[in-house]
Parts: structure tokens; sequence; C-alpha cells
């Protein structure tokens, strides 16, 4: 992985978290899944053209949910995503009032 990407990007695990949880941290980290993972969302939200929330862009782009939910924030961190914060509506998929997600930059390249 691009060490200054990996230096950029916020823990994928919390302090809190359970062994397992940093050990699963720092292989995805360091087999570079993480930073894949973050290109394939930021193609992603690009390609949505649109604000969308992370269920919704998960479901568009044949994803899981989670993964997806993960890597948006970390995105938002290295400045390639923006959310609306506070400011949510109704989910497509979920029903549920969501925050959603936009790229800032769609050069899907910047990630790396």
């Amino acid at each position: 992985m691009n060490e200054q990407l990996s230096m950029l990007l916020p823990p994928a695990s919390r302090r809190s978290d359970p062994p397992s949880s940093k050990m699963a941290d720092q292989e995805i980290t360091e087999s570079g899944q993480r930073e894949s993972e973050c290109g394939f969302v930021l193609w992603g939200l690009w390609t949505m053209q649109q604000p969308v929330t992370s269920r919704e862009l998960a479901m568009r782009m044949g994803a899981d949910r989670y993964m997806v939910a993960k890597r948006l924030p970390e995105l938002r961190a290295l400045g390639k995503a923006q959310s609306s914060g506070d400011r949510i509506r109704k989910c497509r998929v979920s029903g549920r009032k969501c925050m959603t997600w936009w790229a800032v930059d769609g050069r899907v390249s910047a990630v790396r």
C-alpha cells in the first residue's frame, strides 16, 4: 500500500475493538485491499453523479453495504468524498433517513 495514503487514513479499528479487529485492520491495510476498496467506492460515487446513501451506492455497485460504509469516511478524510452531515434524506433502498455522499474529485486515480 502507498505509505503516504496509509498515513492519511484513519485507523479502520478503534482502540476499544477486540484484537481480532485490529489484526483485520492491519491485514486489509498491508495487503492493499483497503486502498483498492477506497478506489472502488470512489469510482462508484463518481459514476452516480449525485448524492447517494451508502446503501444506495452499495446496491448499485453490487457491493457489501458495510464495506462501502467503512470506506466512505476514509475517502472523506482523504478529501475525495463529502457527506451531507446532519442534512439527511430518506434512503431509496432502506426507507430510513440517512446522510448522503458524493465525490469531491471524480478522478478515481486520485486515491492512489
